[in-house]
């Protein structure tokens, strides 16, 4: 039961890459919602952010053992939490 460190750093990895694609995609689709055709930029960007997201858990979960997945999903949060910190300090810059 013990994943070698090449599937753990693949999960890891895949992870911050999923995770930067998804959020970053959330907060740049966010940011251009103002926009006309607003709807079609938006369900095209959900499919597109839940494509790869969906995409790397598949790929990580097919290599055997669940401990590349837990590192997998506890990338993606990291990187929420970075963004969502970032975002908050860039907003609150703006706003001053």
């Amino acid at each position: 039961m013990n994943p070698d460190a090449h599937t753990l750093l693949l999960g890891l990895g895949l992870g911050l890459v999923a995770g930067l694609v998804f959020f970053g995609g959330l907060y740049a689709t966010t940011r251009l919602l103002s926009r006309s055709w607003a709807g079609v930029i938006f369900a095209g960007s959900f499919l597109l952010r839940v494509a790869v997201a969906a995409g790397g858990a598949w790929f990580v979960a097919t290599r055997g053992d669940t401990l590349p997945l837990l590192a997998y999903l506890l990338a993606m949060i990291g990187v929420r939490l970075a963004l969502v910190r970032r975002v908050r300090r860039t907003d609150r810059v703006e706003d001053a």
